[in-house]
């Protein structure tokens, strides 16, 4: 975790993962977006997936939802705090 601290709105934290690797299925947290930082990543929620590169952002969808490395990759998560 880069940024969270008592009272913060956000909480930012790195996350690398090897080629293959996964976040597991998860519920969504809330408001969240993904920067990915360095190689490629594969967002699936339900039937629909979005693949992101360097410098690509998008916002976490509602539903249950899993993140898997195409290549060795390094992404930012960023979760909004209610």
């Amino acid at each position: 975790t880069v940024y969270a601290r008592s009272g913060a709105r956000l909480r930012q934290t790195v996350v690398a993962l090897a080629v293959g690797r996964a976040l597991a299925e998860h519920k969504s947290p809330g408001d969240a977006s993904v920067l990915c930082l360095r190689g490629r990543i594969v967002l699936r929620a339900g039937e629909s997936h979005t693949e992101l590169g360097p410098g690509d952002l998008v916002a976490v969808p509602p539903q249950r939802h899993n993140i898997e490395a195409v290549e060795p990759s390094v992404m930012l998560l960023t979760v909004a705090l209610h």
